[in-house]
């Protein structure tokens, strides 16, 4: 939803270098909103110093197997997500969308979207810090169960969720 309330229409297509930095101020902006409250604000900053720079993001963009998009409304970015694959399972490493627009069915789009990309996967999967229900929530709605407590893997320090969607059980 933008801000007068109506649904604007948007785009999902493979991200281009041309849309790093608004992508990473579409992190910056959704990783603070999501996290301040579980890690305060310097650490935030410091996982978008690592996670989040234009060379990380660059990185992404260009890895083997992997897929980046974003959900564009035609002025600007509301949604990002990137996914890779490893064999026959796709980790979903991040979708992230604007504060103002959530609930708009943009997430929907995107994961669809990414989906779509890796047709021929077994399984899906991601981890979500289990404080953030709101992604929980989500992931579940689309089919994705929780398999058990585990931890970031770049920083220990981090607990999170497992979850994974194996898309037959859904699909039939």
């Amino acid at each position: 939803m933008m801000p007068d309330g109506e649904a604007t229409p948007v785009f999902v297509r493979t991200a281009s270098k041309q849309d790093l930095e608004p992508v990473r101020a579409l992190l910056r902006q959704t990783f603070h909103d999501t996290y301040d409250g579980l890690f305060g604000a310097e650490r935030v900053e410091a996982l978008l110093a690592e996670w989040h720079s234009l060379e990380a993001l660059t990185r992404q963009l260009s890895a083997p197997r992997s897929e980046f998009v974003v959900a564009d409304t035609g002025s600007e970015i509301v949604g990002v997500a990137s996914a890779i694959q490893e064999g026959r399972a796709v980790k979903l490493q991040q979708l992230y969308v604007a504060p103002q627009a959530q609930g708009a069915g943009v997430g929907l789009s995107l994961l669809q979207e990414i989906f779509f990309c890796f047709d021929d996967a077994d399984t899906f999967w991601l981890e979500v810090h289990p404080e953030n229900r709101k992604a929980i929530d989500f992931y579940a709605r689309q089919g994705f169960a929780e398999k058990g407590p585990t931890s970031c893997r770049q920083h220990e320090d981090i607990p999170a969720i497992r979850m994974e969607l194996n898309p037959q059980e859904i699909a039939g």
